[in-house]
């Protein structure tokens, strides 16, 4: 019998990669935001009918991206399947297709390697930040997604893979194949699925709910068992006794603040103020402000 794929618990699950099981399912996860509704709605179709294929996602860096492509993978793929992920900017082409595609012996004794796209076969290989790749390097991308051939480097015999592929930039694709810089095939081959996860600060109404499971997972890395929730509204139930009160006000200067760096950010925040500043009762105002305005950065 199949093993019941988990579902994501919040946002922050999603973003941070990480599932449980639970029967809550997706009741956790309203978003306001389209971006963020269309990601949800592909999520909840997947769960209920799984297939593997390649995606796109694009976001500011901290949105949450690299988190997004392993929730994906665990989506699409049976439990167990490999997820490989390499980054691609900046890196020499031919150093790079070496570490994608493999290498043949060069001389009598070398061995050979078989390359990322080996190891992520049968499951996904993540390709962090691929703009600006080489046409080679392109070319032999398309080859690889469009038909599972390709080559190792210094040998002429064909292989063949299955390996699904997610991109994760923080630029526009789409933007790039209008500039002619990306091949307007290999990037409809990838883009399968296309999603952009947009900046915390177009979407204020998400900062409570990451906040909180962001505090919740601080406590859990650090084997407490307390719990953090968020105040009580005027004829809500009281919180059980050892909750840590994530207080209102707290949350509205979490919700004032720019986050240039997403969610990166609002996690280091949410440990300061917790670790750092609280009285490990509950979360203030105050203390989200002197964690904001760390000096270490």
């Amino acid at each position: 019998m199949s093993k019941k794929r988990p579902q994501p618990q919040s946002l922050g699950e999603i973003t941070a990669g990480q599932m449980k099981n639970s029967t809550e399912g997706l009741k956790r996860l309203a978003s306001s935001h389209p971006s963020i509704k269309h990601i949800l709605d592909v999520i909840e179709h997947l769960q209920a009918r799984p297939y593997a294929t390649n995606a796109v996602i694009g976001g500011e860096p901290g949105t949450g991206k690299e988190g997004l492509a392993h929730t994906l993978h665990e989506l699409m793929h049976s439990d167990g399947a490999p997820i490989v992920s390499v980054s691609t900017s900046g890196r020499d082409p031919d150093e790079l297709a070496q570490e994608l595609f493999g290498t043949a012996p060069r001389i009598k004794g070398d061995r050979p390697t078989d390359g990322l796209v080996v190891e992520a076969g049968g499951g996904t290989l993540v390709l962090d930040e691929i703009i600006g790749i080489s046409a080679m390097l392109q070319r032999r991308l398309l080859e690889l997604v469009k038909t599972g051939r390709y080559h190792r480097e210094g040998e002429d015999r064909e292989r063949r893979t299955q390996v699904n592929v997610i991109v994760i930039t923080d630029g526009n694709l789409a933007a790039e194949v209008t500039a002619g810089r990306f091949r307007h095939d290999l990037y409809h081959k990838l883009a399968r699925l296309d999603f952009i996860l947009p900046p915390i600060r177009e979407r204020p109404e998400d900062i409570p709910a990451a906040a909180i499971w962001m505090a919740n997972r601080v406590l859990a890395d650090r084997g407490r068992e307390t719990n953090v929730d968020l105040e009580p509204g005027p004829g809500e139930a009281a919180l059980e006794a050892g909750t840590v009160i994530f207080r209102r006000d707290a949350i509205e200067t979490l919700r004032l603040h720019r986050w240039p760096g997403n969610f990166r950010e609002l996690e280091i925040v949410v440990e300061r103020a917790l670790l750092l500043y609280s009285d490990n009762k509950q979360i203030t105002s105050a203390d989200v402000t002197r964690a904001l305005a760390d000096p270490r950065g």
